[in-house]
């Protein structure tokens, strides 16, 4: 049976891009958790607890449905963010592009 084909409650740990504390500002955390809104409202999953800390976050959730995918629950959250962190950057912060893009295959 698939881990993701049970209803049981996972926890999902992960981190900014070489753990770079892109969550210590209000403006960044507030992407985060609209982002999060918005997967709670598209995915049949429960969010039981969370912690954003400034280069990690943690997820406690757990699927409403047998099924349900929490990698895409969580690929949605971590896109939104990057998306929106990436545009603001650069409009704001174009010197960081280059740290944070990977090209064929290698880290910048």
């Amino acid at each position: 049976m698939p881990f993701d084909a049970d209803r049981t409650p996972r926890s999902l740990t992960f981190s900014c891009y070489r753990r770079f504390p892109f969550l210590a500002k209000d403006r960044t955390r507030r992407w985060f958790v609209e982002a999060l809104e918005q997967a709670r409202e598209r995915f049949p999953v429960d969010l039981w607890a969370w912690v954003l800390m400034p280069e990690h976050v943690h997820l406690l959730v757990c699927p409403r449905e047998t099924g349900a995918i929490i990698g895409k629950f969580q690929g949605f959250v971590k896109e939104r963010v990057a998306r929106q962190a990436i545009g603001w950057l650069a409009g704001n912060a174009p010197d960081w592009i280059p740290r944070i893009t990977v090209v064929e295959g290698k880290q910048s």
